[in-house]
């Protein structure tokens, strides 16, 4: 299996019949799914049971059928009211590790707000105590400053 970028990833969130193959879940793509089976696209499919997943898509010139079994666990298939869900790659490979997207997208966004709120404070940190450590200068310095550079400049 194949991806790029571009390759986008739609889940069947209830359950499918695993005896079906290439034929049959091609027209749950069109009929249940309301999409376009020759687009390219991935298409997963999970068992009731949730120890099968089944991928399908279209390559270039006919359909591929990728599966997996697992033996022992069970993959942990979302679950949604909507009938389809656009999940991105790596959001794929996380469901096929057999790791939960629910609990997998909650701790992406709360490592996301730790870092805006790190940043926040690195942010006050640089630029609020900096001016707070160093002082305008004032007159009598910024006078004795410009003397210096000119007495560099003359050479002495």
């Amino acid at each position: 299996m194949f991806l790029t970028l571009q390759t986008k990833v739609y889940l069947a969130v209830g359950s499918t019949d695993m005896r079906k193959s290439i034929n049959g879940l091609s027209i749950l793509v069109e009929e249940a799914l309301e999409m376009d089976p020759f687009s390219g696209y991935l298409f997963a499919f999970s068992n009731r049971r949730r120890n099968q997943i089944k991928i399908l898509y279209w390559d270039r010139n006919g359909f591929c059928l990728w599966q997996k079994r697992l033996e022992k666990h069970r993959f942990r298939w979302p679950v949604y009211p909507e009938d389809v869900m656009e999940i991105d790659q790596r959001e794929l490979s996380w469901l096929l590790e057999g790791l939960d997207l629910e609990k997998e997208e909650q701790k992406k966004q709360s490592r996301i707000e730790f870092l805006e709120e790190r940043i926040r404070l690195l942010q006050n940190e640089l630029f609020g105590r900096k001016s707070e450590k160093q002082p305008k200068p004032d007159q009598q310095q910024m006078l004795l400053f410009d003397e210096q550079a000119a007495e560099k400049g003359r050479g002495k």
